[in-house]
Protein backbone atom coordinates (compact mmCIF):
# COMPACT_ATOMS: atom_id res chain seq x y z
CA UNK A 1 0.00 0.00 0.00
CA UNK A 2 0.97 3.36 -1.14
CA UNK A 3 1.17 5.54 2.28
CA UNK A 4 2.24 9.47 2.51
CA UNK A 5 4.64 10.99 4.76
CA UNK A 6 4.80 12.06 7.93
CA UNK A 7 7.36 14.99 8.55
CA UNK A 8 9.26 15.50 11.80
CA UNK A 9 8.40 18.40 14.10
CA UNK A 10 10.75 19.40 16.98
CA UNK A 11 10.38 21.37 19.38
CA UNK A 12 13.25 23.24 21.02
CA UNK A 13 11.28 26.32 22.49
CA UNK A 14 9.76 23.89 24.66
CA UNK A 15 12.72 23.01 26.48
CA UNK A 16 12.94 26.50 27.88
CA UNK A 17 8.71 27.12 28.12
CA UNK A 18 7.98 23.79 29.29
CA UNK A 19 11.35 21.76 30.90
CA UNK A 20 10.19 19.12 27.93
CA UNK A 21 12.90 16.62 26.45
CA UNK A 22 14.09 13.62 25.77
CA UNK A 23 15.81 11.57 28.16
CA UNK A 24 18.87 12.46 26.16
CA UNK A 25 18.29 16.34 27.02
CA UNK A 26 17.03 16.28 22.91
CA UNK A 27 13.50 18.50 22.48
CA UNK A 28 10.76 17.29 22.22
CA UNK A 29 8.95 16.09 18.71
CA UNK A 30 6.18 14.97 16.87
CA UNK A 31 5.55 13.74 13.66
CA UNK A 32 2.66 15.11 11.36
CA UNK A 33 0.60 14.43 8.34
CA UNK A 34 -1.92 17.00 7.48
CA UNK A 35 -5.49 16.00 6.68
CA UNK A 36 -5.50 14.65 2.97
CA UNK A 37 -9.37 15.65 2.58
CA UNK A 38 -11.01 19.06 2.89
CA UNK A 39 -13.77 17.78 4.83
CA UNK A 40 -11.38 15.68 7.68
CA UNK A 41 -9.34 19.28 7.88
CA UNK A 42 -11.02 19.74 11.55
CA UNK A 43 -10.64 15.75 12.70
CA UNK A 44 -7.53 14.59 14.11
CA UNK A 45 -5.90 11.51 15.29
CA UNK A 46 -3.02 11.79 18.28
CA UNK A 47 -1.27 8.60 18.40
CA UNK A 48 1.00 7.73 21.54
CA UNK A 49 3.75 5.60 19.99
CA UNK A 50 4.94 1.87 21.67
CA UNK A 51 8.20 1.26 22.88
CA UNK A 52 7.66 -0.19 26.67
CA UNK A 53 9.59 1.38 29.48
CA UNK A 54 13.07 1.89 30.97
CA UNK A 55 13.44 0.49 34.43
CA UNK A 56 16.94 1.53 35.64
CA UNK A 57 19.41 4.54 35.32
CA UNK A 58 21.73 1.66 33.40
CA UNK A 59 18.40 0.85 31.25
CA UNK A 60 17.57 4.75 30.96
CA UNK A 61 20.75 5.71 30.12
CA UNK A 62 20.99 2.73 27.21
CA UNK A 63 17.57 4.14 25.87
CA UNK A 64 18.60 7.65 26.03
CA UNK A 65 21.00 6.52 23.05
CA UNK A 66 18.04 5.22 21.04
CA UNK A 67 15.22 6.22 19.00
CA UNK A 68 12.99 5.64 21.87
CA UNK A 69 15.08 8.42 24.13
CA UNK A 70 16.21 11.12 21.70
CA UNK A 71 14.80 13.04 19.04
CA UNK A 72 18.23 13.72 17.69
CA UNK A 73 18.09 10.41 16.40
CA UNK A 74 14.48 10.36 14.46
CA UNK A 75 14.30 10.49 10.48
CA UNK A 76 12.92 14.10 9.11
CA UNK A 77 10.24 11.93 7.36
CA UNK A 78 8.48 8.61 7.98
CA UNK A 79 6.63 6.80 6.07
CA UNK A 80 2.54 6.23 6.78
CA UNK A 81 1.98 2.81 8.68
CA UNK A 82 0.11 1.27 5.79
CA UNK A 83 -1.92 -0.36 8.54
CA UNK A 84 -3.48 0.77 12.20
CA UNK A 85 -5.20 3.79 13.11
CA UNK A 86 -3.14 6.11 11.39
CA UNK A 87 -2.73 5.05 7.80
CA UNK A 88 -3.48 7.29 5.19
CA UNK A 89 -4.77 3.73 3.57
CA UNK A 90 -8.81 4.33 3.17
CA UNK A 91 -9.14 0.21 2.57
CA UNK A 92 -6.61 -0.10 5.72
CA UNK A 93 -8.33 2.76 7.93
CA UNK A 94 -11.47 3.61 6.37
CA UNK A 95 -13.11 5.99 9.55
CA UNK A 96 -9.73 7.61 10.40
CA UNK A 97 -7.50 7.39 6.79
CA UNK A 98 -8.38 11.32 6.01
CA UNK A 99 -7.84 13.07 9.46
CA UNK A 100 -5.04 14.89 10.78
CA UNK A 101 -2.63 12.43 11.87
CA UNK A 102 0.04 13.32 14.79
CA UNK A 103 2.53 10.34 15.91
CA UNK A 104 3.75 11.51 19.34
CA UNK A 105 7.96 11.07 19.21
CA UNK A 106 8.04 8.51 22.67
CA UNK A 107 11.86 9.28 23.95
CA UNK A 108 11.03 9.54 27.50
CA UNK A 109 10.77 5.87 28.71
CA UNK A 110 7.59 6.19 31.33
CA UNK A 111 4.62 6.89 28.54
CA UNK A 112 4.63 10.36 28.81
CA UNK A 113 4.02 10.23 32.55
CA UNK A 114 7.57 11.29 34.14
CA UNK A 115 8.26 14.69 35.78
CA UNK A 116 11.21 14.95 37.60
CA UNK A 117 12.24 18.07 38.67
CA UNK A 118 15.81 17.85 38.10
CA UNK A 119 17.69 15.21 35.74
CA UNK A 120 19.02 11.83 36.96
CA UNK A 121 23.24 11.65 36.74
CA UNK A 122 24.43 8.28 35.65
CA UNK A 123 28.27 7.32 36.57
CA UNK A 124 30.05 8.34 33.35
CA UNK A 125 28.17 12.18 33.98
CA UNK A 126 25.14 11.21 31.15
CA UNK A 127 22.42 13.34 32.44
CA UNK A 128 18.59 11.63 32.26
CA UNK A 129 15.98 14.18 32.00
CA UNK A 130 12.60 12.31 33.35
CA UNK A 131 9.92 14.93 31.42
CA UNK A 132 7.37 12.91 29.38
CA UNK A 133 4.41 14.67 31.38
CA UNK A 134 5.74 17.93 29.89
CA UNK A 135 7.05 16.34 26.27
CA UNK A 136 2.83 15.84 26.42
CA UNK A 137 1.95 19.00 27.18
CA UNK A 138 4.53 21.10 24.87
CA UNK A 139 3.51 18.71 21.57
CA UNK A 140 -0.22 19.45 22.48
CA UNK A 141 0.23 22.90 23.02
CA UNK A 142 1.81 23.19 19.88
CA UNK A 143 -0.65 21.52 17.74
CA UNK A 144 -3.13 24.13 19.49
CA UNK A 145 -0.84 27.18 18.64
CA UNK A 146 0.18 26.20 15.14
CA UNK A 147 -1.18 23.64 13.34
CA UNK A 148 -4.68 24.17 13.79
CA UNK A 149 -5.70 21.67 16.58
CA UNK A 150 -7.66 25.03 17.74
CA UNK A 151 -10.25 24.31 15.59
CA UNK A 152 -10.69 20.81 15.95
CA UNK A 153 -14.38 19.43 16.29
CA UNK A 154 -13.39 15.58 16.47
CA UNK A 155 -10.15 13.81 18.03
CA UNK A 156 -9.37 10.47 18.61
CA UNK A 157 -6.78 9.63 21.20
CA UNK A 158 -5.45 6.45 20.64
CA UNK A 159 -1.80 4.62 21.35
CA UNK A 160 -0.38 0.73 20.97
CA UNK A 161 1.50 -0.96 23.66
CA UNK A 162 3.35 1.60 26.15
CA UNK A 163 1.46 3.65 24.36
CA UNK A 164 -2.19 2.36 24.49
CA UNK A 165 -1.09 2.83 28.66
CA UNK A 166 -0.39 6.23 27.71
CA UNK A 167 -3.76 6.40 26.53
CA UNK A 168 -5.63 5.69 29.27
CA UNK A 169 -3.30 7.67 31.96
CA UNK A 170 -4.11 10.51 29.87
CA UNK A 171 -7.46 10.76 28.43
CA UNK A 172 -8.41 12.89 30.67
CA UNK A 173 -5.73 15.18 30.68
CA UNK A 174 -5.91 15.58 27.19
CA UNK A 175 -10.00 16.42 26.96
CA UNK A 176 -9.00 19.04 29.28
CA UNK A 177 -6.35 20.99 26.94
CA UNK A 178 -8.59 20.62 23.88
CA UNK A 179 -11.07 23.54 22.50
CA UNK A 180 -14.59 23.96 23.14
CA UNK A 181 -15.18 23.21 19.29
CA UNK A 182 -14.67 19.19 20.19
CA UNK A 183 -17.76 17.83 19.77
CA UNK A 184 -16.88 14.45 20.24
CA UNK A 185 -13.52 13.42 21.72
CA UNK A 186 -12.70 9.33 22.57
CA UNK A 187 -9.89 7.34 23.48
CA UNK A 188 -8.87 4.37 21.61
CA UNK A 189 -6.19 2.61 24.01
CA UNK A 190 -4.58 -0.99 21.89
CA UNK A 191 -2.74 -3.66 24.32
CA UNK A 192 -2.77 -0.94 26.62
CA UNK A 193 -3.66 -3.56 29.48
CA UNK A 194 -0.49 -5.05 31.64
CA UNK A 195 -1.47 -7.45 34.34
CA UNK A 196 0.13 -7.06 37.17
CA UNK A 197 0.61 -11.57 37.60
CA UNK A 198 3.94 -12.88 38.81
CA UNK A 199 5.74 -15.50 36.02
CA UNK A 200 5.38 -19.01 35.68
CA UNK A 201 8.71 -18.99 38.23
CA UNK A 202 6.49 -17.04 41.04
CA UNK A 203 8.91 -13.91 40.40
CA UNK A 204 7.51 -10.32 41.25
CA UNK A 205 9.36 -9.55 38.06
CA UNK A 206 6.82 -6.81 36.00
CA UNK A 207 5.26 -5.33 39.05
CA UNK A 208 8.90 -4.61 40.57
CA UNK A 209 10.02 -2.65 36.99
CA UNK A 210 6.58 -0.53 37.23
CA UNK A 211 7.19 0.44 40.61
CA UNK A 212 10.80 1.25 40.05
CA UNK A 213 9.24 3.74 36.78
CA UNK A 214 6.99 5.07 39.23
CA UNK A 215 9.91 6.15 41.47
CA UNK A 216 12.38 6.95 39.43
CA UNK A 217 10.55 9.62 36.72
CA UNK A 218 8.58 10.74 39.42
CA UNK A 219 5.25 9.45 37.52
CA UNK A 220 2.65 10.40 40.41
CA UNK A 221 1.88 13.89 38.70
CA UNK A 222 0.40 12.01 35.63
CA UNK A 223 -1.58 9.71 37.59
CA UNK A 224 -5.23 10.69 38.50
CA UNK A 225 -5.66 11.73 42.43
CA UNK A 226 -8.18 9.69 42.65
CA UNK A 227 -6.47 6.61 42.27
CA UNK A 228 -3.37 7.83 44.39
CA UNK A 229 -5.77 8.12 46.94
CA UNK A 230 -7.29 4.85 46.43
CA UNK A 231 -3.81 3.10 46.48
CA UNK A 232 -2.10 5.25 48.82
CA UNK A 233 0.07 2.68 49.95
CA UNK A 234 0.94 0.99 46.24
CA UNK A 235 0.50 4.11 44.32
CA UNK A 236 2.45 2.44 41.54
CA UNK A 237 -0.37 0.38 40.90
CA UNK A 238 -1.92 3.51 38.97
CA UNK A 239 0.27 2.52 36.02
CA UNK A 240 -1.55 -0.72 35.72
CA UNK A 241 -4.75 0.12 33.18
CA UNK A 242 -6.13 -2.55 35.35
CA UNK A 243 -6.02 -0.02 38.36
CA UNK A 244 -6.11 3.08 37.00
CA UNK A 245 -9.20 2.62 33.98
CA UNK A 246 -12.10 3.22 36.78
CA UNK A 247 -10.38 6.84 37.55
CA UNK A 248 -10.68 7.63 33.90
CA UNK A 249 -13.55 9.54 33.19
Amino acid sequence: LACAEMRLVTLPQAVTTHGARCLDGSPAAYYLQEASRAQDATKWVLYFESGGWCYSPIDCAARSRTEHGSSALQPPTVNNTPYGIISDSRAANPDFYGWNHVSLVYCDGASFAGSAAQPLVVGNGTKLFFRGLANLRAIVDDLLANRGLDRATEVLLAGASAGGLSAFIHADRVAALLPASVKRYKVAPMSGVFLRHRTVLDKDVYEAQMKEVFRMHSTAAALPLSCLKAHATQQHRCLFAEDLMEHVD
